[in-house]
């Protein structure tokens, strides 16, 4: 159920070779494509879209989501979610109308809805995709991934601490960062972001899929994925509980967030999200966090543009700052 009301926000959404790599998969027995055995675009008979087509994704689903596990995605008036791990849910955003989808036997994550597909993460080593009413599964590589991001008709996955990008129409790979031990990464518009590096020195490398531009970024990050995206500003957590933010295409322009502590309080940068920063997506202005006050933890918000702050709701228990939550571009977070 929603939690808190914010401005809506929109569907979404280094030190090496330059551009995709023109690199076969390897020949690993542990990564193996599956064809289709149907054309994305050529829905089988009887299946009626639950979208009209000007409501289609055009990317699965935001990377601040899917950085908290993606469970949730939407598309259109449909929230697809998962519950209990292992099954795979849709919702009308008015909370009517919910079916299942699938039960799988493996949990289910990274969750990505583009039109009449639902792509996920099989547990037990598979990237899959099935239709939005449930039929038509399909296994489409085998891998040991814990990031997926589809835009269009590219499937970026990361295996084995590579990243690949599987072609849906061609039906065929690539692998894009090899050999740098990748400890996650996030697709954004035309730009692939990546950890490398050890756990008490990370490198955050930037690398721009259009033109193969990349740069790198030694800071004091507090871990892989404590951060969030927002335009073409990266905010992360440091090793000091400060949110600071860099611009990845000017690495010159960076800067600290301060936040407000009403008066008797404490903060711990937060939030809402492994211990982590969480904010809502590109046209939403609100970066959420957890506070330590004398009555018990809150939740605030900090407006990145004007620097208002609000506290939102006092949290009833504590294991409540370790809950994702995911917005969907309604105005609503969604945990």
């Amino acid at each position: 159920a929603p939690f808190a009301s914010a401005p809506a926000g929109s569907s979404q959404t280094g030190s090496s070779s330059a551009g995709l790599s023109s690199s076969p998969h390897p020949s690993d027995p542990s990564v193996s494509a599956s064809p289709s055995s149907s054309d994305s675009t050529s829905p089988p008979d009887g299946f009626v879209p639950d979208y009209r087509p000007e409501q289609a994704n055009t990317v699965g689903n935001a990377a601040n989501n899917l950085i908290q596990g993606g469970t949730c995605a939407g598309q259109g008036d449909w929230i697809y979610y998962v519950e209990d791990d292992i099954l795979l849910y849709k919702v009308k955003m008015d909370g009517s109308g919910k079916t299942l989808i699938l039960e799988n036997e493996e949990p289910v994550s990274q969750l990505n809805v583009l039109g009449d597909w639902i792509y996920y993460y099989d547990a037990s080593g598979m990237i899959c995709r099935i239709r939005t009413d449930g039929t038509k599964k399909e296994k489409l590589k085998t891998a040991n991934a814990d990031c997926l991001y589809v835009i269009g008709d590219r499937l970026y996955y990361n295996h084995n601490r590579e990243i690949y990008v599987l072609d849906l129409a061609a039906k065929s790979d690539q692998r894009v960062v090899s050999d740098l031990a990748v400890k996650s990464f996030a697709v954004q518009g035309d730009y692939l972001f990546y950890f490398t590096g050890s756990s008490d020195a990370l490198i955050l490398n930037f690398r721009q899929l259009s033109t193969g531009k990349t740069a790198s970024f030694h800071e004091d990050f507090d871990s892989e994925k404590n951060w969030f995206i927002r335009g073409n500003i990266f905010y992360f957590s440091d090793s000091q509980d400060n949110i600071r933010s860099l611009n990845y295409t000017d690495s010159d322009a960076q800067s600290e967030i301060e936040v407000k502590a009403p008066r008797g309080a404490m903060y711990d940068v937060i939030i809402l999200h492994d211990s982590a920063i969480f904010v809502a997506q590109e046209k939403n202005d609100w970066l959420y966090y957890i506070a330590f006050g004398k009555g018990g933890l809150m939740h605030r918000r900090h407006n990145l543009e004007t620097g208002k702050e609000e506290t939102i709701r006092w949290l009833e228990r504590d294991a409540e700052q370790q809950d994702s939550f995911y917005d969907l571009g309604d105005g609503y977070l969604y945990k």
